[in-house]
């Protein structure tokens, strides 16, 4: 087993391009998230405006969120569990995403908003708040979850199976089927050798029966002449 991990230097440049966006978009998105919740809380509450650290404090529960999404995939054991994992992860962000563009549409309009009435004043309000939300919490931890993929691509967190002993597990695959048919077929050679054997024992021991019982007739015929 061993692990291939390759340098920065050496990664691809269409990688090396990709992963510095990702990251980018990754530090926007978790900033944009907490911009707006915080927005939000000091909106909906004069307590936020009294302590804005308050509001920053709730905020990070945002990029909070979207970590533990992200990081969920790293108890699958298997690759192919993860890969489902992030599939799952990038069709509810394009979800959320098209809701929060409907939404978008439906309440800006092009006329003036009132921000402060938003939430009161419009039915759609809070499911746009709540659509936005969620849309910056699942695109961040879909982000990561792409930023994960190219790293792993050049520093797996896996080892992988060294292509000698792929080969040497194979052919010793072979050798104990081979092994194993061979080693029936002497037990069937192994059970006859001994039948056999009983059998030349058998008449061994038959043969030296009526050799002694020839030999006692033999004698007594032999003994009953002498007294004659």
């Amino acid at each position: 087993m061993e692990n291939q991990n390759t340098a920065w230097p050496d990664w691809s440049l269409k990688d090396k391009v990709l992963f510095i966006i990702l990251i980018v978009f990754l530090i926007v998105a978790i900033v944009n998230g907490m911009a707006n919740a915080v927005a939000n809380l000091r909106v909906s509450d004069p307590t936020f405006i009294q302590y804005p650290w308050l509001a920053i404090m709730v905020a990070t529960i945002i990029p909070i969120i979207s970590m533990a999404i992200k990081f969920a995939s790293n108890f699958f054991e298997y690759e192919q569990s993860r890969k489902r994992y992030g599939n799952i992860i990038f069709s509810l962000t394009g979800i959320s995403a098209g809701c929060f563009i409907a939404l978008f549409a439906q309440i800006y309009t092009g006329t003036a908003v009132d921000y402060d009435t938003l939430g009161e004043s419009n039915k759609w309000g809070t499911a746009f708040v709540l659509a936005q939300t969620l849309t910056e919490i699942l695109a961040a931890a879909a982000l990561a979850l792409a930023l994960e993929q190219v790293y792993n691509k050049y520093y797996p967190d896996t080892l992988t199976d060294n292509p000698k002993y792929i080969e040497a597990k194979r052919a010793l695959k072979d050798h104990r089927a081979e092994h194993e048919m061979r080693e029936k077929k002497r037990r069937q050679v192994h059970g006859r050798i001994i039948e056999l054997e009983a059998l030349r024992q058998g008449y061994i021991n038959n043969k030296i029966i009526e050799f002694i019982s020839l030999r006692a007739k033999h004698i007594a015929t032999m003994n009953a002449h002498k007294d004659t």
